[in-house]
């Protein structure tokens, strides 16, 4: 009897980059995985962009009166509370924005600035 030998191949794509190719030889089967493109590559461009300066301050006194408006009907309602807890974190923004410029300044600097020719703004040269 003369031995038959046949080879099959079947590719298998998937969304991504590999492919599978099965391949059949006689009784015995083989899987292998062949990197390939399949799909063309995407780009995304991601352009930042500041939003023009706004007064914290004007943006509390406007969630301050939104809070008051959602909380007329029902004090205890979930709205009611997020609409505080966003009152809450700008203010506690604003507070901190104040003790972080209070601590950049130097007492020293300030007062040198007001009398530079007093004793304790000289400066030495060796």
């Amino acid at each position: 009897m003369a031995s038959m030998s046949f080879q099959a191949a079947a590719f298998l794509t998937s969304p991504g980059s590999a492919s599978l190719r099965r391949t059949c030889s006689g009784n015995s089967a083989s899987t292998s995985l062949f990197m390939s493109r399949t799909s063309p590559i995407l780009r995304l461009r991601v352009v930042a962009m500041a939003n023009p300066p706004t007064d914290i301050n004007e943006v509390l006194s406007q969630r301050i009166k939104e809070a008051e408006d959602v909380c007329v009907a029902d004090s205890a309602s979930k709205e009611c509370a997020v609409a505080w807890d966003e009152v809450e974190e700008l203010s506690a923004e604003i507070a901190h924005k104040r003790v972080k410029e209070g601590a950049k300044k130097d007492p020293l600097e300030e007062f040198c600035k007001d009398a530079p020719e007093a004793d304790e703004c000289r400066v030495y040269e060796d």
